[in-house]
């Protein structure tokens, strides 16, 4: 009998009510995968584009901060040589070796500006309009500077007289101007290499604080949806389970003495059972009265 009425009590509540529970749960576990999700898919995004910027310092400007030494390095070792031939120290035949080195030194100019490839390495485009004017002059610069070398080799050596101390002075002063714009766009690239790691370091802060919100949204809403799923299984359960437990063990035991406090949901139809149960138990007591009554009559 007890069992059959708290049956009847639990299924009258409504189990449509007990498929919502169900149903909150799953979407709070939902929301809170969705929101691992969206953080997950954020710290993906921040961090390739934090390897993106890297990338930009690391394999783009390093490589050009190379090529403008390698230039001055190839113009200043080509500047030696060709004086050397002209006092006589080299053999003139080494003036092939010269030339080489300065169209070495316009190939690195051109790859700063445009790009480019050798055994030495990939070189990408400097993208600076500032950085590539100074260039342009750089190379500029070292087209005259050859063609001075040529007309002062074919004056020592061919038939050709010119004034020697003239050119030896513009020879002498290109070259000048020549590592004076190469110091220069060494310093540009190195301020560039300076601002590109900041931003990393810009990027890097913004992507925690990003991370961090989203980790934070996430707790929230995690909470809110852990407390909302919380009040309404409480409400539709009506109280606490191990109070409802208790209450089924003094009902089995045969006890209905019980005093309840206002409940909704299971813990409202286990009150409801009980006092059928005191009204059945009353009704009882009431006609075994009346044999008794009757028999002692």
């Amino acid at each position: 009998m007890l069992i059959y009425l708290i049956g009847k009590c639990y299924f009258k509540y409504d189990y449509h009510k007990i498929m919502k529970i169900k149903t909150k749960l799953l979407l709070g576990f939902l929301s809170i995968v969705i929101i691992i999700v969206i953080s997950g898919i954020l710290g993906i995004i921040e961090t390739n584009r934090l390897y993106i910027i890297s990338k930009d310092v690391g394999i783009k400007n390093v490589p050009l901060f190379d090529a403008v030494m390698e230039i001055k390095l190839t113009v200043t070792t080509a500047h030696l040589w060709f004086e050397e031939i002209i006092v006589g120290t080299e053999e003139k035949e080494v003036i092939e070796k010269v030339w080489k080195l300065l169209d070495d030194s316009l190939w690195y100019v051109d790859a700063i500006i445009s790009g480019g490839k050798n055994t030495k390495g990939t070189f990408y485009p400097v993208n600076d309009n500032v950085i590539e004017a100074k260039l342009l002059s750089i190379k500029n610069n070292l087209i005259r500077f050859r063609e001075i070398a040529q007309l002062r080799f074919q004056n020592n050596f061919g038939q050709q007289e010119l004034q020697d101390q003239l050119l030896d002075d513009k020879f002498d002063n290109i070259f000048d101007i020549f590592i004076t714009e190469a110091d220069e766009v060494e310093g540009m690239l190195h301020t560039k290499i300076i601002l590109d790691t900041k931003t990393i370091q810009t990027t890097a802060n913004r992507s925690n604080i990003t991370l961090i919100i989203a980790t934070l949204f996430g707790v929230i809403i995690a909470i809110i949806a852990a407390f909302y799923i919380s009040y309404n299984i409480t409400l539709q359960v009506g109280g606490e389970p191990i109070e409802i437990a208790k209450i089924t063990e003094q009902v089995a035991s045969g006890n209905l003495d019980i005093d309840f406090k206002p409940a909704t949901g299971i813990y409202a139809a286990i009150q409801i059972m009980v006092k059928k149960l005191q009204a059945i138990n009353y009704e009882n007591k009431q006609q075994n009265w009346l044999k008794i009554g009757q028999t002692q009559l």
